[in-house]
């Protein structure tokens, strides 16, 4: 059976830019301080930006996330 994983959609705003949002996938339902600055540099964006928003978007396969409508 094919590893479940946990995807969550981070959203950042930081003055002078348009907000900017990133999808991460974890092994575990936890949105934790380090996995906030991971997302933060994945985007390339301060650590001061403000975090707008964080969802869930559901526990699924790697094969569900990028082949299910």
């Amino acid at each position: 059976m094919a590893k479940k994983f946990y995807y969550f959609n981070v959203s950042f705003s930081q003055s002078g830019l348009e907000t900017q949002s990133v999808i991460v996938k974890h092994a575990t339902p936890r949105m934790t301080h380090l996995r906030l600055l991971e997302a933060q540099t994945s985007l390339g964006i301060r650590v001061n930006s403000a975090t707008i928003g964080v969802s869930f978007l559901g526990k699924m396969t790697e094969k569900q996330w990028s082949e299910e409508i």
